[in-house]
C-alpha cells in the first residue's frame, strides 16, 4: 500500500503542477518546429535557438546566450562550437576585454536566420491562435515573471 500512496501523491502533484503543462507545451512546440525545419539545414533544436538569439542580439557573448535561453554553459559551448564549425557564426574579439569573444552570424548564418524566423513566427501564431489578445498578454506577463524568478535563483 505504500507504493499506492506514493503513486497517488505523484499523480496529485502532477495534476496540480504548473511545470508539466509548460513542459508539454514546449515539447509539442519544439516537435512541430523540428518537423518544419528542413533537415538539409543540419540544425539541432538548441542550435537554431542559439542562432535565433545571436541574430536577435548581434555581438553577444556565450554567457549572455545562457542567460537568455536558460541553457547551461556546457550546452551553449557545444552548440556554439558546432555552429562555428558549420560556419553559421563567427567569433569577434571583445574590444573592451581581449580575453573575451562575442558571437555574430556569418553571411550564411544570416541567410539561414532569414529562413528560420518566418517558420517560427508562423508556428507561434498557429499555437497561440486559441488565445485572445488579453490571454496572450497575460500569458507573456506570467511567463516573464516566472522566468525572472527562476533566473534569479539559478540551480547549483
Amino acid at each position: 500500500t505504500e507504493h499506492l500512496t506514493l503513486n497517488d501523491d505523484a499523480l496529485a502533484s502532477i495534476s496540480k503542477s504548473i511545470l508539466f503543462p509548460m513542459l508539454q507545451m514546449v515539447n509539442y512546440f519544439a516537435h512541430r518546429y523540428e518537423e518544419a525545419i528542413p533537415s538539409v539545414w543540419d540544425l539541432s533544436r538548441r542550435e537554431y535557438h542559439i542562432l535565433i538569439v545571436i541574430g536577435a542580439h548581434p555581438d553577444i557573448s556565450a554567457i549572455q546566450i545562457c542567460e537568455l535561453t536558460g541553457y547551461s554553459q556546457m550546452t551553449v559551448s557545444r552548440r556554439v562550437n558546432q555552429l562555428l564549425k558549420s560556419k553559421k557564426i563567427t567569433k569577434i574579439l571583445d574590444k573592451t576585454d581581449k580575453r573575451k569573444f562575442m558571437l555574430a552570424l556569418t553571411d550564411d548564418g544570416w541567410q539561414l536566420y532569414k529562413k528560420v524566423i518566418p517558420i517560427g513566427l508562423e508556428l507561434e501564431a498557429e499555437a497561440s491562435s486559441c488565445l485572445t489578445k488579453p490571454q496572450l498578454k497575460s500569458l507573456n506577463n506570467i511567463l516573464g515573471i516566472l522566468s525572472a524568478s527562476l533566473a534569479a535563483k539559478p540551480i547549483t
